[in-house]
């Protein structure tokens, strides 16, 4: 099923792509998330949410519910070498 699929696709991107720092005060996304995040959400909380939507764990989401506006989100350089694959 194509639904499947891409939800499948959508959690192993987030898995891979979303890393939470040791202190739990920033998350890093990948750039697409710079680039395109007005396409998932308006507001970057809101695209946490998103994102937490797609992962395993409840760590990001435990996070979100406490302190919604204590997190500060950076972007990880992107690999244009994928892109030649």
């Amino acid at each position: 099923n194509l639904e499947e699929g891409l939800a499948g696709a959508a959690e192993a991107f987030c898995e891979s792509e979303v890393q939470l720092s040791d202190d739990k005060q920033t998350v890093t996304l990948s750039k697409i998330f710079k680039w395109y995040g007005k396409d998932f959400a308006s507001k970057k909380v809101d695209l946490l949410r998103r994102i937490a939507g797609y992962q395993q764990g409840e760590e990001l989401k435990q996070l979100l519910d406490s302190n919604p506006k204590g997190l500060k989100i950076k972007y990880a350089e992107y690999n244009w070498d994928v892109n030649s694959k």
